[in-house]
């Protein structure tokens, strides 16, 4: 290769390159950092219409959808980020985050059958999720529920049994249900790790000396 060609050459490949350059200046990319740094800045209208570019310019479908989500629970529209998240969901149905996403809008409406619903959703893909198990959880034992809360708690602390929180919800599950020996158990093993828990002392003072013979029987 001579001089001439070779700078020919060279002249070509940056044109070439310029191109791609440009192209990808046109592209989706730059509005999905633009929509970033607006959410960094809390201007979460502006990351909206930045991912709104994106999606309009080629963007990944799934990536737009789940991005959605998490900028309209945000931004407070929560029946929007709902609509967003669901999208997501039936683009990649074994995806964890937007099933998150589902149960976080469910948590922030405080809906009882939606946040069942989606925390049975994540469960189906990822049977030992924490949120999951915990929402459902503490969901039974607001509701009253308690040895299906005793259940929800056991389960978890099979998978997390250092979990101080899960801890309690079992112990108040069957202190409520009346296995007292469970109960002082499971307070008297909160104490010794976290000795400060809220209401701990107060639910084995109720459980001690109140002990009758009874098997917790609770399926994980």
């Amino acid at each position: 290769m001579n001089h001439k060609t070779l700078l020919l050459s060279m002249a070509v490949f940056a044109v070439a390159a310029s191109a791609r350059a440009g192209d990808s200046s046109n592209g989706p990319g730059p509005h999905w950092t633009a929509s970033v740094q607006a959410e960094t800045n809390g201007q979460y209208a502006e990351a909206i219409n930045e991912l709104r570019a994106y999606d309009q310019k080629g963007g990944e479908p799934f990536l737009t959808a789940e991005r959605s989500g998490w900028l309209n629970y945000l931004a407070g529209s929560f029946s929007t980020a709902e609509q967003a998240y669901a999208r997501a969901k039936l683009l990649q149905p074994t995806a964890i985050n937007p099933l998150l996403g589902l149960l976080s809008v469910a948590q922030a409406q405080k809906d009882g059958k939606k946040i069942e619903r989606a925390a049975e959703d994540i469960l189906r893909v990822e049977p030992t999720n924490y949120r999951a198990q915990a929402a459902l959880a503490a969901l039974h034992f607001a509701g009253k529920d308690y040895r299906r809360s005793a259940s929800d708690y056991h389960r978890l602390l099979a998978t997390y049994p250092d979990d101080a929180d899960a801890m309690s919800g079992e112990a108040w599950s069957a202190f409520y249900l009346g296995l007292r020996i469970e109960a002082t158990e499971t307070f008297r093993r909160l104490l010794s790790i976290s000795p400060s828990y809220p209401y701990a002392q107060q639910g084995l003072d109720l459980t001690v000396g109140k002990t009758t013979q009874s098997t917790f029987g609770l399926s994980q």
